[in-house]
């Protein structure tokens, strides 16, 4: 499907890449091998653009705009923030969702909503996920009821009362409340 921004350059995984890759995601070498042709047939630079990224995760909520979310995920996936998702981390993240276990996928999911990437979820970043979710799913909400649902969230999951959430807050969050795992790991299977 290649994108008119990415120029013809083949980025193949050697052997060794592979190998780590594979040790670190639990995907075997033929598994990464396929992804990577798919991934290349999509962008044959091995950069995926947020534009793309974007235009390729709106194919599954026709009904909604995932924009915010999708640049919440992409930042996320970007891990070395050069404005691209490549193939190693595409392939990071694709580990998390076919092979992570709970704990991991809620890891994944902290890092998307950390949108500032301190280690922490302060009622700003909450503010964001909650308009972005409701927007990915066709429904727009009030900035009074934006800040409503903050607030509720920061009450469920900031179990010291800082004013922030952690890591391990959400994730423990996440497990005692099987409503709250749904509406933030959407894409995961759990």
């Amino acid at each position: 499907m290649g994108h008119k921004n990415c120029r013809q350059l083949r980025v193949e995984p050697d052997e060794s890449q592979l190998k780590e890759i594979s040790i670190r995601t639990g995907l075997s070498k033929e598994q990464l091998f396929l992804m990577h042709q798919e991934f290349v047939k999509d962008c044959p630079n091995g950069r995926l653009s947020q534009k793309m990224f974007t235009k390729m995760y709106n194919q599954f909520y026709t009904n909604g705009n995932a924009k915010k979310f999708c640049k919440l995920c992409f930042m996320a996936y970007d891990r070395d923030k050069n404005g691209y998702i490549d193939f190693y981390e595409y392939a990071s993240v694709m580990g998390i969702l076919l092979n992570g276990d709970i704990k991991d996928k809620l890891k994944l999911a902290f890092n998307i909503y950390d949108c500032n990437d301190d280690g922490h979820i302060e009622k700003k970043e909450a503010e964001k996920i909650v308009q972005s979710i409701f927007e990915m799913y066709g429904e727009s909400l009030p900035s009074k009821a934006i800040n409503n649902e903050a607030l509720r969230l920061m009450q469920k999951f900031d179990s010291d009362k800082n004013g922030l959430i952690t890591e391990k807050e959400f994730i423990e969050g996440c497990l005692r409340d099987d409503d709250l795992k749904r509406i933030f790991v959407p894409l995961f299977n759990t």
